[in-house]
């Protein structure tokens, strides 16, 4: 039975940008609202997992405590496979954290979504192994190892279901809220120590360059992670920050993984465009796409900041106390 004080929360898809979601669900702990349950994609599902089985404390503790030779040592880049990264040391780690729980066990409603690509279509876990439900949908394609389920290759959940808000829908709370984790480029407040407007960049570009990064690994993420500033767009009078002209020269700048992450941008962020649109929520949680780039697991206490700051305003707009 709905609450006035009982909220529904979909968590949206975006790699360490879903951090952010541990922020939101913080602050709505803070003014007293009880989340009634729960649906997530990607690092959605992760965060949302880990908030179901009563793990998100630990889970933050832990993230919040990585460094960027930490996570090179997680993630275990690999020269071939279905995937990039192996990041076996990651998932045993986080299925330590999590622990063994079937879904249907969980003191709230649970849904991860995954992606089928043999029979394209959407996978959505709302019984099992909890574990293998978080570790289908956090599978992005080309970077970390794909899963089988029952006979089924699964990968990333926002392939195909970047923000799952129509679980939301289906919820008796009171108020149903969205995290989606593609917001607008080049927002000034959230670039104070970086280039406005960096493209996001996946860690399968600096593959080579982790292999043989020893002791400075840490170092090798900032020196293959160059950055470019965002390209000029038509917004009126108004001129983007950081922008500059798009000329062929600076295309041929770009790498692979460049091109391939702003492919993926523009995608997701269109079907979450169409999914808000269908199931419109009560309020919406809005991360913008750059204020991390998708394997930055070591700005956890940022992103969780960044996500209490945007909820507190998102709610206050709203009138959520």
């Amino acid at each position: 039975m709905a609450t006035d004080k009982n909220v529904s929360l979909a968590l949206g898809a975006g790699g360490a940008r879903g951090f952010a979601h541990i922020g939101v669900i913080r602050e709505l702990q803070d003014r007293g609202y009880s989340i009634s349950s729960v649906a997530g994609t990607s690092m959605g599902a992760l965060v949302g997992g880990a908030f179901a089985a009563g793990k998100l404390d630990d889970f933050s503790d832990w993230a919040t405590g990585l460094n960027k030779r930490d996570v090179v040592m997680l993630l275990d880049p690999k020269a071939s496979g279905p995937g990039a990264i192996a990041a076996e040391k990651l998932f045993n780690t986080l299925k330590e954290l999590i622990g063994d729980r079937n879904i249907e066990d969980l003191e709230i409603p649970y849904t991860a979504v995954a992606t089928d690509i043999i029979n394209q279509r959407e996978v959505w876990f709302q019984s099992g192994d909890l574990f293998t439900a978080m570790r289908s949908s956090i599978s992005i394609p080309g970077v970390f190892t794909p899963v089988a389920v029952n006979g089924r290759i699964l990968v990333d959940g926002g392939l195909m279901n970047p923000i799952p808000v129509e679980f939301t829908a289906r919820s008796q709370s009171s108020k149903s809220i969205a995290v989606s984790l593609h917001g607008k480029r080049a927002l000034p407040d959230y670039t104070d120590d970086k280039e406005p407007g960096a493209w996001r960049q996946w860690l399968t570009n600096t593959i080579g360059d982790l292999r043989d990064a020893g002791d400075d690994a840490g170092d090798a993420i900032n020196e293959a992670g160059h950055e470019f500033e965002s390209p000029k767009v038509d917004s009126g009078d108004a001129e983007v920050p950081g922008a500059q002209e798009i000329t062929q020269d600076f295309v041929d700048t770009l790498k692979i993984s460049d091109i391939t992450a702003l492919s993926t941008d523009a995608a997701q962020t269109l079907v979450a465009r169409f999914r808000l649109a269908a199931y419109p929520p009560d309020i919406t949680v809005t991360v913008p796409v750059d204020s991390c780039r998708t394997l930055e697991f070591y700005r956890a206490q940022e992103m969780i900041d960044l996500g209490r700051k945007l909820a507190v305003q998102s709610f206050d707009k709203a009138e959520l106390e």
